[in-house]
């Protein structure tokens, strides 16, 4: 059995996390759902304190990619040294990515989407990644029910050969690949790496930075099963969040140390 390799104190001080959390919520206002998805409460709390939670359990501190919500935000973290709230320009999720990391002193992000819920252990993620010491991690879940399953192949090493997510819908599908996932919207990755990508032209985290990393050969995936996942970006499956409240509990608390 191979030794698992911990993130050190130094690795640990050198992370933060990166919370996409600036969605206009558009896919909701059509349905007459005013409150942006990360402010609907969830237990008597935003679902954004709860995701805030979960990451400050395993990183030393938070940066909130906040766009419109700046100033709400901004009230509820007033005084937390551990939560830093940046206003986006709104210009796209790969922009406003690029765009923050002029914030960003640590060397190592991790990136999440707030407004997916994943049952995933973020210590072990961790691991993973500095064990590779290479290239990004996107964590990829192979449960069916996921948005966009099976939209990312992956081969024996575990590097990601292609995502169909790719605004380059031309390219051809690889032949041979050991498995594929959907992805959980969580990411970790150099700093340095994301400064290679430029921000110039880019709109898309999805469509543009992941492939522009898979071109060349820097995005490697992390197996996360079929770990229970919920994107609740539209009415049908914010519905979800509530209905199956016993699983988003368990997931908002699986990071647990």
């Amino acid at each position: 059995m191979e030794d698992e390799i911990r993130v050190s104190v130094t690795d640990a001080l050198s992370i933060c996390g990166v919370l996409m959390a600036g969605g206009k919520g558009t896919r909701l206002a059509a349905a007459g759902i005013k409150t942006a998805k990360t402010l609907i409460p969830l237990q008597g709390r935003p679902i954004i304190s709860w995701v805030i939670e979960q990451f400050l359990q395993v990183l030393p501190r938070v940066v909130l990619l906040a766009g419109v919500h700046a100033e709400t935000y901004t009230s509820l973290y007033d005084g937390n040294s551990r939560v830093h709230v940046v206003p986006t320009p709104q210009l796209g999720t790969g922009y406003d990515l690029l765009y923050s990391i002029e914030y960003i002193e640590e060397q190592t992000l991790v990136i999440c989407n707030v407004d997916t819920i994943v049952n995933v252990d973020l210590v072990s993620v961790l691991n993973a990644h500095f064990k590779r010491r290479t290239g990004a991690t996107i964590v990829l879940t192979r449960n069916p029910d996921a948005q966009n399953a099976g939209a990312f192949f992956v081969n024996r090493e575990g590097c990601v050969l292609r995502s169909l997510e790719d605004k380059e819908t031309e390219l051809p599908l690889p032949t041979e690949y050991a498995w594929r996932g959907a992805s959980t919207g969580i990411i970790v990755a150099p700093l340095q790496l994301l400064r290679q990508v430029g921000v110039e032209g880019i709109t898309s985290t999805e469509r543009e930075i992941l492939p522009n990393m898979i071109s060349r050969g820097n995005l490697f995936a992390y197996d996360n099963g079929a770990g229970y996942t919920l994107d609740i970006g539209t009415p049908e499956r914010l519905n979800r969040l509530f209905e199956e409240n016993e699983q988003v509990m368990e997931a908002l608390f699986k990071s647990q140390l």
